[in-house]
């Protein structure tokens, strides 16, 4: 079966499959669903198939593996959205339940590690108009995240045109990979991207760690467009805002 949409979640090393399961029931709790399977993996050898569905909002399912390792650093959590639910509640809950995760269980982010990666796709990229904000950061190299690309021609906040990056459909997106000077570069880009993570409801974007595709990195910072689906114009079928027209 073709996968729509799926996601690999780095676990912290003390979660076990007690703390999988009740992570699971307070997301059930949460968007009146249902664990509706729960059986061992083939392998790895200790792990566990989920599956979760809200048969009272609406049709879908989502399917989660707990994946252990000998290494506690090791273990993790995938989520897959098979395209065939893409249009139902399970392609709408996918993105809460990876994030609901990634809170609750998941490893430390970047923002504790010793380099601050960020993948850009927009007008942070080297020639566009606010690449002076990376002053000082080290260009790593280039990659892939995957996502669509959309132009937005215009919107209140902004008297320049800039790209918005959302989940579905998965599609590669070309990006520039910085490792940031400190905390408050990541802060200042924060600002730039209207993220506020204290309220990450009003916030136009939301800063995630992403999966990063032939890159330097394996995983990166990226900001996910969070505002009206009305700013969005043309979808950006290269998935590359400068090759697009971005504007300088």
């Amino acid at each position: 079966m073709t996968t729509e949409f799926e996601v690999t979640i780095a676990l912290r090393p003390a979660v076990d499959l007690a703390s999988i399961r009740s992570s699971l029931t307070a997301f059930c709790a949460v968007e009146g669903g249902v664990v509706r399977l729960d059986r061992p993996l083939r392998e790895p050898a200790g792990g566990r198939h989920f599956h979760v569905a809200a048969p009272d909002r609406g049709s879908g399912m989502l399917e989660v593996n707990f994946e252990p390792a000998n290494d506690p650093t090791g273990r993790a959590v995938r989520i897959v959205l098979r395209r065939h639910w893409s249009g139902t509640w399970a392609g709408e809950a996918a993105l809460r339940l990876a994030d609901h995760i990634a809170k609750d269980l998941g490893a430390p982010d970047l923002a504790d590690d010793a380099e601050l990666a960020v993948a850009v796709y927009g007008t942070l990229k080297r020639g566009q108009r606010n690449h002076g904000l990376l002053d000082g950061a080290k260009l790593l190299g280039t990659g892939i995240v995957l996502g669509a690309l959309y132009d937005v021609p215009r919107s209140p906040y902004r008297p320049y045109a800039y790209p918005a990056l959302v989940e579905l459909p998965a599609r590669p997106v070309a990006v520039e990979i910085y490792r940031l000077a400190d905390v408050e570069m990541l802060e200042t880009i924060d600002r730039l991207e209207r993220y506020d993570p204290a309220d990450e409801a009003r916030s136009q974007y939301v800063r995630r760690v992403l999966d990063v595709i032939d890159g330097p990195v394996d995983r990166a910072y990226a900001y996910l467009y969070h505002g009206s689906p009305d700013e969005l114009g043309e979808l950006i079928a290269s998935g590359d805002w400068v090759a697009f027209g971005g504007r300088d």
